[in-house]
């Protein structure tokens, strides 16, 4: 018959088995969550403007100034001397 000290001893090499088996689930998980992570990271570096170039951000920069300039204007509506504002269609109507 087995002693005492040897099911305590399979107990513990058990209890350590399925301790390490969890873990590697868990990590499983956080792989999957940290791929995930990444993946979400890189699609908003793509749609970023601080990822753009130059040449890429000036013709957006230069439309929403325009088109705050024609709302403002707009919402205020310009007196006599002031003269008036056009707002192109390509900038206007969004």
């Amino acid at each position: 018959m087995p002693s005492h000290g040897f099911w305590h001893s399979l107990v513990q090499r058990l209890l350590w088995r399925q301790v390490v088996w969890e873990q590697g689930d868990n990590l499983a998980i956080l792989k999957a969550d940290v791929k995930n992570q990444m993946k979400l990271v890189n699609s908003l570096k793509k749609k970023s403007l601080w990822s753009k170039t130059f040449e890429e951000v000036m013709p957006k920069l230069v439309d929403i100034v325009q088109l705050l300039h024609f709302k403002i204007h707009e919402a205020f509506e310009s007196t006599d001397d002031d003269e008036p504002v056009k707002c192109s269609l390509r900038n206007c109507e969004r």
